[in-house]
């Protein structure tokens, strides 16, 4: 991770600055009181004066039911946040929360009468997103990279899934059939504002709930969601902040461009701010969330691997105030060495002075000035769980940067305790950087970069399916850069495109569960990995041939079928009797493979078959893909023309049968002299 402030960038001119307020005041109408009910609202700074009258008189500058508490505040939340898979819990427990989410078909009812009901109406956010991008899944991309920037730095974890078509609604029961969170716009033509996000649950301070996002689509314009400028920043971070109240944030102030959770969207930096940071892991941890104890120790595996030497370094990770609940004042980490090496350990507290406070209305509020890098004080534990030897280091108090240098340490396993002592000040959180170093000094590798793929994401087969590493993916080491991205998307292990720029598309043939993976690699050589589930839906399935083709009666064959969707379920089947076929199964990366075992019967009539293959997906047949042969002669099966089938012959000499069975072997349906002429010419023989 880059330890280094955000980059500031010149500003942007008429569309530089976005205003989010939301809600009403009481004496407003009953359309607009229940806009108070805790819905944010997104308003564009360059307004007309009409506009900013409509915009004052119809949803206020400030939601009654946030917070109305102007005590100092750093970051601002909710009363009660995510917790879990889609369950509800108390805000600041730095709880671990797993999400579903989906994307409204274009054409379904979006929007909540009870936030503006001139609004609702289909959602054509998807329409809107090819039109911007040039393709749907590039453009949800973007969006999706918005919330693994949460994910990024918090325990936070997303999983896209299907989306049953459902009107937007406030539910907050979890459905296995659309996400927890859903995404969709409509045309507000007439309103002012940009989007609008509901929180996570109506039993805090907010009184909408299910944390779905609106965004206004006839604001993708040129002027507005359509402009490309630092690729597409101000669509970026506008959905950063609405999914920001979609996990239980709310506004802070004063407006300066400093945190994406102001009144104002920001373009000077990309995404989340230190205090965006602090805000989402006082409710759900640090990325590395729930090692609180040291059985759940986040390891950090062999730094030295094959006798070389690795660095670890990671950046903003969270401690959760000196009485943090359930032991999130600690954090505990594991590594292991294979060669005695010396080893350096720096626990550096991340933060400085700034202004913030609770917004009361617009960009106001009672502000006060915190040092976040002294919210808390580090303790530094390193333990030898070979010996039970520890070294202790909290020799500066808040704020200070806690070294253990214990010198050359032998082989062996060893534990990091990371510890909020105390006291905590400016709302608990003490964010921190954590660098482990091998061997001596100077000679420690630089630390790698840290990659991101971006999060779990559910797409439609044979359709781009497009990826984008640069958004999230870090340096780590002051004046290094990315140099390339390299990606594995068929599970192999093996990448298999790459792009200096970060942005790539892949087409999935089939049906399936794919792990994702990128690998980052910097100008110093150092190379860090990232996987993400990439599920791939509605496959077309096909057959295009089957090899060997053919098969003699009474023969056992192992075929590869080539076609595609072969990760679901899939059954062979040929046509007419004769034949059992097991074991259907793919056998390549992408589904494009798969191994059947065929069995022909003894007495099965030869000649080509239809192979059909059937899945839930479709049932495609190869006309006459497949042929059972005859081994002439050969009367009982066995491949061998011998004694036992002289004997069948003979006793059937003479008897209409079955044609090809009983002796038949020119399928004329009666065992005679022709028969047994073929058998005597092919006497010995073995198919």
């Amino acid at each position: 991770m880059n330890n280094a402030p955000q980059r500031l960038i010149p500003a942007l001119g008429l569309i530089s600055i976005f205003a989010w307020t939301a809600g009403l005041d009481a004496e407003t109408s009953a359309d607009q009181t229940a806009a108070a009910s805790g819905e944010f609202f997104c308003f564009p700074q360059e307004m007309t004066a009409d506009e900013i009258q409509i915009a004052m008189d119809e949803f206020g500058f400030r939601p009654p039911s946030a917070p109305t508490d102007t005590s100092t505040q750093r970051y601002v939340h909710d009363l009660f946040v995510w917790k879990d898979a889609a369950n509800f819990g108390a805000a600041g427990q730095a709880n671990r929360a797993d999400l579903t989410y989906s994307f409204a078909d274009d054409g379904v009812t979006w929007g909540l009468a009870s936030i503006h009901a001139p609004s609702v109406g289909p959602n054509d956010l998807n329409a809107e997103l090819v039109a911007t991008f040039g393709d749907l899944d590039r453009g949800r991309e973007y969006i999706r990279q918005s919330l693994a920037a949460w994910s990024r730095h918090t325990g936070v974890e997303y999983f896209e899934v299907p989306d049953d078509g459902s009107p937007m609604d406030s539910s907050t029961v979890h459905s296995p059939t659309r996400g927890d969170i859903r995404i969709g716009g409509a045309d507000a033509s007439g309103a002012p504002f940009l989007a609008y996000n509901a929180f996570p649950t109506a039993g805090g301070a907010a009184a909408v709930s299910g944390g779905d996002m609106y965004i206004a689509t006839n604001k993708f314009t040129f002027l507005g969601f359509k402009d490309p400028t630092d690729d597409y920043r101000l669509l970026r971070n506008t959905v950063v902040h609405e999914h920001g109240h979609g996990l239980g944030s709310m506004h802070v102030v004063p407006c300066t461009q400093t945190k994406v959770m102001e009144p104002q969207v920001p373009t000077t930096f990309d995404m989340l701010s230190e205090d965006d940071i602090r805000g989402g892991q006082r409710n759900y941890g640090d990325r590395y969330a729930g090692n609180h104890l040291i059985s759940d120790a986040k390891d950090f595996d062999n730094l030295t691997p094959g006798g070389g030497l690795r660095t670890i370094a990671e950046s903003n990770l969270s401690l959760n105030g000196d009485f943090g609940p359930n032991g999130t004042h600690t954090d505990w980490f594991t590594f292991f060495l294979t060669t005695p090496q010396p080893v350096g350990i720096f626990v550096n507290p991340v933060g400085g002075l700034y202004d913030t406070g609770a917004q009361t209305t617009g960009c106001s509020g009672a502000v006060s000035t915190f040092n976040s890098k002294e919210a808390g004080n580090i303790l530094l534990e390193l333990i030898d769980l070979n010996t039970g030897v520890s070294w202790l280091a909290d020799n500066l108090g808040p704020g200070g940067n806690e070294i253990i240098n214990p010198g050359v340490l032998p082989v062996g396993d060893y534990a990091l305790r990371v510890t909020d002592i105390g006291p905590t000040a400016n709302q608990d959180v003490q964010l921190y950087d954590l660098i482990i170093q091998t061997g001596p000094i100077g000679i420690a590798p630089p630390a790698p970069p840290t990659a991101n793929t971006g999060i779990n994401k559910f797409v439609k087969a044979g359709e781009p399916c497009w990826f984008i590493g640069n958004m999230n993916s870090t340096v780590s080491t002051p004046g290094a850069t990315i140099v390339s991205y390299d990606w594995d998307c068929d599970s192999d292990g093996i990448p298999d495109i790459g792009s200096p720029t970060g942005e790539v598309v892949w087409v999935y043939p089939s049906s399936g569960v794919y792990a994702v993976t990128l690998w980052v690699t910097d100008s110093n050589g150092q190379v860090d990995e990232h996987t993400i589930i990439v599920t791939a839906h509605d496959g077309q399935t096909e057959v295009f041939s089957v090899n060997p083709p053919s098969a003699y009666r009474g023969q056992v064959v192992t075929s590869i079928v080539d076609g595609a969707n072969y990760f679901l379920p899939t059954t062979l089947s040929l046509s007419g009797s004769g034949w059992t076929a097991n074991g259907f199964q793919a056998i390549d990366t992408l589904g494009l493979q798969a191994e059947v075992t065929i069995q022909i019967d003894p007495d099965a009539a030869p000649g080509f078959r239809d192979v059909r293959v059937t899945n839930i997906e479709g049932a495609p047949t190869l006309i006459d893909g497949f042929e059972i042969l005859i081994c002439v002669g050969d009367t009982n099966g066995d491949l061998i023309v011998d004694t036992a089938d002289l004997g069948l012959l003979i006793a059937n000499f003479g008897n209409n049968v079955v044609p090809w069975t009983g002796g038949d072997m020119n399928g004329d349906g009666i065992v005679d002299t022709a028969d047994l002429g073929l058998l005597i010419a092919n006497f010995g023989n073995s198919c």
